[in-house]
């Protein structure tokens, strides 16, 4: 995570899909648009063009993880990209020459209220869910989780913190599980 809040103009250097931002429902005012760079993430995530279904279980994931943390105002965006795009991305803003599965760009955070951004990577949350032996929705979903909480003030640069991140993330994917957002074959991620 940046040492120091940076904006990334997502309207002007990416070449995504909009899917929109959402009306609000249960999430109070929190805000929560998905942007997705290409078709292929939809196809390889969703096994399908379901791309309404992607879009409702990642703003599921943004509201669990807010609310956990105690927000429910403001906006968050996830961006949904390749890794050549989270490479650039994390080599421009944070000087690591790598991909990486996600990346938070906190503006704002003053509970009840967030504002920032994620971008994460498809292509990383299909090799390592390969490697896992679960579904890469189940990774991304995880992803989303992780860099949401960082967004709401929770970090995992030491042992404590870790401990407590991991707890968040299997609380926000508990809350997923029991809103039924989760089909069945990711229930059993924890």
């Amino acid at each position: 995570m940046p040492e120091e809040n940076v904006h990334w103009p997502k309207t002007d250097d990416c070449r995504h899909q909009h899917l929109g931002p959402d009306r609000g429902g249960d999430a109070g005012d929190l805000q929560r648009e998905v942007l997705v760079d290409d078709d292929t993430a939809v196809h390889v995530l969703m096994s399908s063009d379901d791309r309404g279904n992607l879009e409702a279980v990642v703003r599921a994931t943004v509201s669990a993880a807010a609310n956990y943390a105690g927000c429910h105002q403001g906006a968050v965006t996830v961006r949904i990209c390749d890794d050549a795009a989270i490479h650039e991305i994390n080599r421009q803003f944070l000087q690591h020459d790598y991909p990486t599965d996600v990346i938070s760009f906190p503006y704002a955070f003053d509970p009840p209220a967030v504002e920032g951004e994620l971008v994460v990577s498809w292509e990383t949350a299909v090799g390592s869910a390969r490697k896992l032996g679960h579904p890469a929705i189940a990774e991304l979903l995880l992803y989303v989780a992780h860099g949401c909480l960082h967004l709401c003030g929770y970090d995992d640069q030491d042992p404590n913190s870790r401990k407590q991140m991991r707890r968040a993330e299997k609380a926000v994917l508990g809350r997923l599980r029991q809103q039924e957002m989760l089909g069945e074959d990711l229930k059993n991620l924890s």
